[in-house]
């Protein structure tokens, strides 16, 4: 300024036009420092933004000084010596905003580096996590597949494996009961089944303990044979009445007696009874050989079987001697 203030003479067109260069020049490194404080700073405080923003203040300053030297040259005509001292002063404002210039660009390319470089680490972790849900997920799958669940709450009767035996898929490993609701399940055949009706009382033998008989209902009639081959058979559910408690375990087999409305039943030996597929036969004297007869049976204990028709009363019956087969 104190050299500016020498300048007393008026300007001319060269003289005038430099100023005004030197102020625009200013004002574009202002500019350019501001733009560069605004893209450094917008990605938060720190040593970049105050670098950036003493950068402004000095661009500001520089405007301040070459507009006032500006107004000088207009008013006061410079000296040589003053003119030159204006010229290697307006030199070194534009030195200093090509310097401010490059540190702007160099700071703004610097923080956009790290900004890309942030946001592709943020997105390798995301892509991390993203894995490593995945792959917990599917651990968590396989831990579920590997567990045994039992299908209901209940106590395990029998066991057919040990720990540390090999098993199959599919392989049945033991019996797992419900002992709050303990049934029977009986197997009788199409021409046994219209003579269990949901309701019907039986007795109940359990293997092993003759003495003892148990009562028990029909609970539930089968919807579709137990087994379609060769001869139908249907499973039918008994439920023993409340508060029975079973004299064997779980699982041992029993004869059952269904109740029955008739006054008279006709009982056969089972080795007198032959089966052939579905149907059945007895073996009655005929000459001097004899015949088969076919017959409707219906509940069967262990050693015999009820006649339903097919066979009168008081008819003479031969016991079936069973043939020996060779391989």
């Amino acid at each position: 300024k104190l050299r500016l203030a020498r300048l007393n003479a008026g300007p001319s067109a060269t003289e005038v036009r430099l100023a005004e260069i030197a102020v625009d020049q200013a004002k574009n490194s202002l500019w350019g420092a501001q733009t560069a404080r605004d893209a450094i700073c917008g990605a938060g405080p720190g040593p970049a933004c105050s670098s950036a923003n003493s950068g402004v203040a000095s661009a500001e300053s520089a405007v301040i000084a070459a507009q006032a030297r500006l107004d000088e040259v207009k008013t006061r005509k410079p000296s040589p010596e003053d003119l030159a001292l204006a010229e290697l002063e307006v030199q070194s404002a534009y030195s200093a905003l090509q310097a401010a210039q490059y540190t702007a660009g160099y700071e703004a390319q610097v923080a956009q580096a790290k900004s890309a470089e942030r946001e592709a680490t943020i997105k390798a972790h995301e892509t991390e996590v993203a894995h490593l849900e995945a792959n917990l997920s599917r651990l968590e799958t396989r831990l579920q597949q590997m567990r045994l669940v039992a299908p209901f709450a209940g106590t395990v009767v029998a066991l057919s494996a040990r720990a540390g035996d090999k098993v199959e898929p599919a392989q049945s490993l033991g019996i797992l009961a419900d002992t709050a609701e303990v049934g029977l399940e009986v197997t009788v055949s199409e021409a046994q089944l219209p003579e269990f009706a949901v309701g019907k009382e039986a007795q109940v033998v359990i293997d092993g303990f003759a003495a003892q008989k148990l009562v028990a209902k029909v609970a539930r009639l089968p919807d579709k044979p137990a087994q379609e081959q060769s001869a139908r058979t249907y499973a039918v559910r008994l439920a023993f009445a409340e508060g029975t408690k079973l004299p064997g375990p779980v699982g041992t087999g029993a004869d059952v007696y269904l109740a029955s409305a008739k006054k008279q039943v006709l009982v056969l030996p089972k080795g007198a009874v032959s089966q052939e597929g579905d149907r059945s036969f007895v073996a009655v004297p005929s000459g001097s050989g004899t015949r088969l007869v076919a017959v409707v049976v219906g509940v069967a204990s262990a050693t015999e079987m009820e006649i339903v028709s097919g066979l009168q009363e008081g008819a003479e019956v031969l016991l079936i001697e069973p043939t020996a087969s060779t391989k």
